[in-house]
């Protein structure tokens, strides 16, 4: 993934987040309301790549799907928390969901990334 133009990239942190399984598989679900384009796309392939930004103590989690560059912030006393816990150290799936958790049905659109490793910066120390 070619990231020469992160800092041009605005990042959204959560309004909510948290940890679930489905199919002996850890989800992290996220509720990101400026992503409401995003859960509608159709596709077959999407790149990412975590990186560590130090002045917000925060890892960001950008992600390409069809040439669109998105990234979500966890930072660390906030969104950060979620990337602490157990659940982060082993390959999990993001679901993201543009509208609040307790509004979601059968029918609700969401984006979901699979097979995710986070790969963690020394400098972070968390």
């Amino acid at each position: 993934m070619n990231l020469k133009h992160a800092k041009e990239i605005e990042g959204y942190e959560p309004d909510d987040g948290g940890w679930t399984k489905h199919q002996d598989k850890n989800i992290l679900l996220l509720y990101l309301p400026q992503f409401k384009k995003e859960v509608t796309i159709d596709f077959q392939d999407y790149q990412y790549q975590w990186l560590y930004e130090k002045s917000s103590a925060s890892y960001l989690f950008c992600f390409s799907i069809d040439d669109k560059e998105k990234v979500i912030v966890f930072q660390r006393d906030f969104a950060g928390r979620l990337v602490t816990e157990k659940e982060a150290y082993q390959p999990f799936d993001i679901v993201v969901t543009a509208i609040p958790f307790d509004k979601i049905t059968d029918e609700t659109k969401m984006l979901h990334l699979q097979d995710i490793t986070m790969n963690r910066a020394i400098e972070a120390g968390w």
